[in-house]
Order: structure tokens, then sequence, then C-alpha cells
């Protein structure tokens, strides 16, 4: 094809929801899901 592809700029376009996102979590740690270990 010879057209140029237009690129959007790189822009936050969403607020940081993490935390409220890992209320719902059993446990956290640091901002990280803690999982069980499932590999010995």
């Amino acid at each position: 094809l010879d057209r140029e592809q237009v690129l959007r700029p790189d822009e936050v376009t969403e607020k940081d929801q993490s935390s409220e996102l890992q209320k719902n979590a059993p446990e956290t740690i640091d901002g990280y899901y803690v999982v069980p270990q499932v590999v010995d």
C-alpha cells in the first residue's frame, strides 16, 4: 500500500483505577496481587 499510516497521539485518556480494582482482591502487597504458588 502506498499510504501513510496516521497515528493518534499517545495520551492518557482514563484515570488510574488500580487501587479501586484491588479493593476486591483477597490480598495485595505494594500494588501487586498475591496469588498461591503453583510451581514448586
